[in-house]
């Protein structure tokens, strides 16, 4: 007997036009009577959530503070950092490594060196590994504000320091997972311009990308994006100036599965105001593509962020300017290749008030998501968290409204191995006070699992695929003469499928279930 198992597991799939309206819904506050704003999040391998922020102390100013929940939402533990008792302390950006360390990035103060940059390392169970603190030359003000970890688990982290003479300089630094510095790196165009990085990337040969404005002789503050290896050594630096030399700045940076980098930012245009450009460059710096988005209104025009897929088409959010809803949220969708416009979604709110996105994402089956603050019928600023199809069709339109039916602003965005959403920002309680709010919400499932191929002895045996599409599982094989078998036990308790034949559906629900051909 010739016998071939594949064990499929089950996996949950949710109807794509069906999302819950949340699987929960968390808040936190350092102190009953103190303010508190998330600014980042990131999930890990099992679903863990992470998020960073700001909060009051009772005798403290505002401290970092990092909180994990897990899948289910249950607080697993919160890590407060303060430097000085009435300085100031916000973490802005968070990256989890391969090994489900978290690592928070952001600015505190110091008596001595004033402001700098603070980047700690904590292990999946919370416990602190290493702080590092950056300040720079003129012991002035030095911001971190974005972070990302390479795949040696190296900790990069960039944003901005004041020099003696330089205005203000890009910074990059690169840590060891063991908190060593590797290299650190100053970028000043102009004298006394100031140049403040805004966002950074990685490739998967461990290159870093860093993105920003940078001051011009001429031409006002522009695009400047550069290219570091993973030694540190600048590989190259792009600029990019909109027509009329007015105010350009970039402030969101992806890279591709090809190592493409996709920067977008604001570009000032004579005849049509402040509009989105979209820049695509080569992983060696050679310019791909520029695209420029124009609103309804010819008015203000603002990215907030920048995400790609799969296939590498590159999706922009901001916010822009209309005719008669003040600013809504818009949406684009770029081809990979060319640039070229796919779709372009707008959203207004519930009142015509201003609504103005602030992140994105985009999950393993192509879907987009956006998130930011809208004006509600009957409350201040709501969350508001979008979904669209990779084709720009509106799945769903999510919600929330506060205890206090206050202000209530999401400020970060990610998507977990399984597909689903979560939302963290600030929302105003009972007291009058703004505290963490953090959300999830089931988005559309995983995304399908490669199709794998089985084999076992000769050549001519047969060969079992099985592939997950949507919520069917899909067998096939070639061999005619063999039946396939089913076992919703695990204990070898096979029946034949009657009249099973190749390519077999089967829908994935509930519990595991094992599959074999047979011949006797």
């Amino acid at each position: 007997m010739l016998a071939l198992v594949a064990s499929i597991f089950g996996v949950a799939v949710i109807n794509a036009q069906q999302p819950d309206a949340g699987v929960w819904t968390k808040h936190f506050n350092e102190t009953l009577n103190g303010n508190a704003q998330a600014f980042a999040v990131a999930v890990d391998a099992r679903g863990n959530v992470f998020v960073t922020g700001t909060s009051e102390g009772s005798t403290t100013a505002n401290d970092f503070t990092t909180i994990k929940y897990s899948s289910a939402g249950v607080l697993l533990w919160n890590n407060l950092y303060n430097r000085h008792a009435s300085g100031t302390d916000e973490a802005r950006a968070i990256a989890v490594d391969g090994a489900g360390n978290v690592v928070v990035t952001g600015f505190s103060q110091d008596p001595v060196t004033g402001t700098d940059f603070t980047t700690i390392k904590y292990t999946s169970g919370g416990v602190g590994v290493w702080t590092k603190r950056y300040s720079g030359p003129f012991s002035g003000t030095d911001q971190a504000r974005a972070i990302t970890v390479d795949g040696g688990n190296n900790v990069i982290v960039a944003g901005f320091s004041a020099g003696a003479v330089t205005g203000d300089d890009f910074v990059t630094i690169k840590y060891t997972s063991a908190g060593v510095g590797v290299w650190t790196n100053r970028f000043n165009r102009a004298l006394s311009g100031n140049d403040q990085a805004t966002a950074v990337a990685g490739d998967n040969a461990g290159n870093v990308f860093v993105t920003g404005i940078a001051a011009g002789a001429v031409t006002g503050t522009d695009f400047a994006t550069i290219k570091y290896t993973s030694t540190g050594v600048g590989a190259w630096t792009n600029y990019f100036s909109s027509p009329a030399s007015n105010n350009d700045g970039a402030v969101a940076i992806a890279v591709d599965a090809a190592g493409n980098v996709i920067v977008t930012g604001y570009a000032t245009r004579s005849a049509t105001g402040v509009d989105f450009a979209t820049v695509k460059y080569s992983n060696t710096g050679t310019a791909l593509w520029t695209n420029f988005f124009n609103g309804t209104a010819n008015g203000a025009d603002r990215p907030a962020a920048v995400a790609v897929d799969s296939a590498g088409n590159v999706f922009v959010t901001g916010q822009s300017a209309s005719q008669v809803n003040d600013v809504e949220f818009v949406t684009i969708g770029y081809a990979s290749n060319t640039g070229e416009r796919l779709w372009v979604n707008r959203y207004n709110g519930t009142v015509n008030g201003p609504d103005v996105p602030h992140a994105m994402a985009v999950d393993g089956n192509g879907n987009v998501f956006v998130t930011g603050q809208s004006i509600g019928s009957t409350s201040a600023e709501d969350f508001a968290t979008i979904a669209y199809s990779g084709a720009g069709a509106r799945l769903w339109v999510k919600r929330y409204n506060g205890l206090a039916n206050g202000s209530d602003v999401p400020h970060a965005l990610a998507v977990d191995n399984a597909g689903n959403v979560i939302v963290t920002g600030q929302s105003m309680n009972t007291h009058g006070d703004l505290e963490f709010v953090t959300i999830k919400y089931t988005g559309f499932g995983a995304p399908p699992v490669p199709l794998i191929n089985f084999q076992i002895g000769a050549p001519a045996a047969p060969r079992i695929d099985y592939q997950i599409v949507g919520n069917q599982l899909v067998l096939s094989w070639t061999d005619p003469a063999f039946s396939l078998q089913s076992d919703a036990t695990g204990l070898g308790n096979y029946t034949t499928i009657n009249g099973a034949t190749s390519p077999y559906t089967n829908i994935v629900s509930g519990p595991q279930q094992f599959f074999r051909l047979i011949k006797d």
